[in-house]
């Protein structure tokens, strides 16, 4: 019931302070990790994967549909996520691409990303703050062979000194 609701939130957050993305995609990053049970219904590992691909692409609105003006802000604004220049959010983006998202393309992206701010201090504190080892951990698949040399290297970056 909530992930729904979390994909209608996505739809409001070009038109929020962008302080307050941080919150909600933690918020929303916390609930799918304690939704990690194993046995998805197939209507929530749809609503899980269309959530995945929003904070994926991130979310652009063409206008607010509660606002009559039609100045040059409220046609089109935009909330990025997984491609914003916070890496806090940018992260913790990347990880709930990785728990939700099925699509090979879209995942191999995510752990280009990871790969690339587990090279710094701050990504591997990151790491460690928000237990990433599960969300890895279940990329090390045989089945998913194209991704496990990825998450191997996530794994082989923690390992290494920053810089």
């Amino acid at each position: 019931q909530l992930l729904p609701i979390a994909i209608e939130q996505l739809q409001w957050m070009p038109f929020v302070n962008p302080k307050l993305h941080m919150p909600v995609i933690k918020f929303i990053y916390w609930s799918i990790r304690q939704l990690d049970t194993g046995i998805q219904h197939a209507t929530m590992t749809a609503t899980m994967r269309r959530l995945g691909e929003g904070i994926f692409k991130g979310i652009v609105s063409k206008r607010n549909p509660h606002s009559s003006d039609q100045s040059t802000e409220s046609r089109s604004k935009s909330a990025a996520f997984f491609k914003s220049s916070c890496m806090p959010l940018r992260f913790l983006s990347t990880l709930i691409v990785l728990k939700t998202v099925t699509q090979v393309d879209y995942l191999a992206q995510a752990f280009d990303s990871l790969h690339i701010d587990l090279k710094t201090d701050e990504g591997k504190a990151l790491f460690l703050e928000y237990q990433c080892m599960p969300v890895i951990l279940s990329h090390l698949k045989v089945s998913s062979r194209g991704l496990l040399s990825s998450a191997l290297d996530g794994l082989l970056q923690m390992t290494m000194g920053s810089g």
